[in-house]
């Protein structure tokens, strides 16, 4: 993955160098290079949309694990047979070409508005669209980087070549992007959006075909925050550090298999909330960061968590400023097969959780609660039951102060929600 982001990077550089000297070598080297390069352009996007979706629908929509849930509302299949409306959606939004040797300007037609994105109410959107710029600078016949511009804003630039899409996005010139939509509607007399005061940070996201796999990754190069207040005058705000690969994916289709590793690094929260009687709140969450892998075997119809940890042992939740909940966390190793609607897991490590509740703003209620299971315990949850059964091993459950509770579930036994306090459980007879 850091070649791909290598890619994004190096490209993105020579164009807002505009070195000429590079471009002239180019064209000197490869007269052909002067013609335009859309066609390139649109095969690798299609390359990459075409090879994901067609993983999504068969390794993880149409896989056997989704199957044997027995949904009463299964996901359906990514539709990609409409290649005309596709066809169309490129051809109005890569439209109006100009070329200058390996750069080609683009600028798109307003019918995508009236006909695919906006048909009931097209007019913001296009005059949006007439201030959109779309600049790709070939690197050779098959590459290049794409730069998209909004009356100025950049907010939206990728490299692509036969085998990938590396999109990048960067927050601040987002931001710019949505305070002109929000000025185009105040003129037309449209609803506006509430936006952050602030944004500012860049992420990436690629999308590559390599040796049978479709793989999905997302990186963030420049610390992301964000920050603002609602319409109630509340602060919010999100901050996410600099991190490779927070999130990579990977979609084998003739294997039947897929994996997602995580990367996940600490963040902080802060935005508003309501309690039981409307009042306003703040709810602030530090969360440590999050690491581990989740493998999904088509064949054996399981999902496996594996080596899943929290970056710190703990997170905790303020409210309006006051130490609200402590949540311990330890680490998860587990497999999940499906099999005709019922669920059965296994704990290999066992696992452990506590939550401390502290008296804040929204409630005065306080008190622990302790979860522990055991190594090697297999629970099992029934297709359409309300119960979970422990197969073998033990699961116990203890509360203190205002969620005093104990429950020790053995091999054999039963448990469910309690009607009173939904947080607990109790032993039941197994139906």
């Amino acid at each position: 993955m850091k070649r791909n982001l290598f890619l994004s990077m190096s490209a993105g550089a020579c164009i807002l160098a505009a070195t000429t000297g590079c471009l002239e070598q180019k064209v000197a080297d490869d007269p052909s290079l002067q013609a335009s390069n859309r066609e390139a352009l649109v095969t690798a996007m299609d390359n990459q949309a075409v090879s994901l979706i067609d993983s999504l629908n068969s390794v993880v929509i149409g896989g056997a694990f989704i199957q044997n849930l027995a949904l009463e509302n299964p996901p359906k299949p990514i539709p990609i047979d409409s290649e005309n409306d596709v066809k169309k959606v490129v051809d109005y939004f890569l439209a109006n070409e100009s070329v200058s040797g390996t750069s080609s300007v683009y600028h798109p037609d307003p019918r995508l508005c009236s006909e695919v994105i906006a048909k009931e109410h097209p007019q913001a959107c296009q005059q949006l669209m007439s201030k959109v710029s779309i600049y790709q600078e070939a690197s050779d016949k098959e590459s290049g980087y794409v730069q998209i511009q909004v009356d100025g804003a950049a907010p939206f630039g990728f490299a692509y070549t036969p085998s990938l899409v590396s999109l990048r996005v960067q927050l601040d010139q987002l931001l710019i992007v949505a305070q002109k939509i929000n000025t185009i509607k105040m003129a037309l007399g449209e609803q506006i959006d509430e936006l952050p005061s602030s944004a500012q940070g860049t992420a990436i996201l690629t999308v590559s075909n390599q040796m049978g796999a479709s793989i999905i990754d997302l990186t963030v190069t420049q610390a992301l925050q964000i920050a603002g207040t609602n319409s109630q005058g509340q602060a919010y705000s999100i901050n996410v550090p600099a991190a490779n690969n927070i999130v990579t994916a990977s979609l084998f289709t003739a294997l039947g298999l897929g994996s997602v590793s995580l990367n996940i690094p600490a963040a902080s929260v802060l935005f508003p909330i309501h309690d039981d009687q409307n009042n306003e709140h703040v709810l602030g969450i530090n969360f440590p960061g999050l690491s581990g892998q989740i493998n999904l075997n088509n064949a054996a119809s399981i999902v496996e968590f594996v080596a899943m940890n929290l970056g710190a042992p703990s997170v905790d939740a303020t409210i309006d400023g006051q130490q609200a909940a402590h949540i311990t966390v330890g680490q998860l190793d587990a497999q999940v097969k499906a099999s005709n609607g019922d669920l059965t897991a296994t704990l290999t490590n066992g696992f452990s959780a506590a939550l401390v509740l502290s008296p804040n703003a929204m409630t005065a209620q306080s008190g622990t609660v302790t979860g522990t299971i055991a190594p090697n315990t297999e629970l099992l949850f029934a297709y359409q039951s309300k119960q979970v059964k422990i197969n073998q091993g033990s699961f116990s459950l203890i509360g203190t102060g205002d969620f005093t509770a104990n429950m020790d579930a053995q091999a054999g036994m039963c448990a469910e929600g309690t009607q009173n306090q939904p947080i607990f459980l109790e032993t039941v007879v197994c139906q």
